[in-house]
């Protein structure tokens, strides 16, 4: 039997301008709480509302869900000074379920690409394919 999480759980995203978390411009940060959502615009953003944000962030008894913690952990930090903790990763969770890590990935990549006798255009792509789950095209998608 499910046992109930006795806990915050906060799903995080960020927007930002590019890759570089020094020279580019963090845009948004995206929270979701349950079924209340939150978009802060760092334009315009309060410093009380960064603050509630940055105990939040910074709480450990708070789990944050995060896509790609590697990016968005140093933007949100470079350009707030909010250091997120207690996070679980959720692209670091795929590569242990899938089982594929840099070099494991891209053997499993070409080994798929050759039996599917196509490229992969996306990650989602890569994954159900992976899985054997479906061979998607670009109509499926629109």
């Amino acid at each position: 039997m499910a046992k109930k999480v006795n806990r915050r759980i906060l799903f995080v995203d960020s927007e930002t301008t590019g890759l570089n978390p020094v020279d580019d411009k963090l845009l948004y940060i995206q929270v979701w709480e349950g079924k209340t959502g939150k978009l802060y615009e760092m334009r315009t953003t309060k410093k009380s509302e960064l603050n509630q944000l940055k105990k939040d962030f910074e709480n450990p008894d708070v789990l944050k869900v995060i896509q790609n913690a590697a990016f968005d952990i140093p933007m949100i930090y470079c350009q707030t000074g909010i250091l997120i903790r207690n996070v679980w990763d959720t692209k670091v969770m795929e590569a242990i379920i899938l089982g594929v890590g840099s070099v494991g990935e891209m053997r499993v990549k070409k080994e798929l690409e050759q039996e599917f006798k196509l490229k992969y255009s996306t990650s989602l792509d890569y994954t159900l394919k992976r899985r054997k789950i479906v061979v998607l095209d670009k109509s499926v998608r629109q």
